[in-house]
């Protein structure tokens, strides 16, 4: 899984057969979200803000879920 340079992600990671992407929080959360093309992945791996992206292109227009929640993590304390 590709680490990317971000104040909000970790790293990015996709599953073309399942159009799904995979996005670890710097928080420690682990979503996942779909259907995501292979075109959007490339553009989320080179934006220039990562949590930007996500806030405005992804999560609007693909299903989000949280596969696993970093212990401790009040999800009130961090909103893109």
């Amino acid at each position: 899984m590709p680490h990317v340079d971000s104040a909000v992600v970790d790293w990015i990671g996709y599953d073309p057969d399942r159009k799904t992407l995979f996005v670890r929080l710097l928080d420690g959360d682990l979503w996942s979200y779909e259907p995501v093309s292979t075109d959007v992945y490339a553009a989320f791996l080179l934006a220039a803000s990562k949590g930007d992206f996500l806030r405005d292109e992804l999560k609007p227009a693909a299903r989000g879920r949280r596969l696993e929640r970093a212990s401790g993590h009040d999800s009130a304390e961090f909103r893109l």
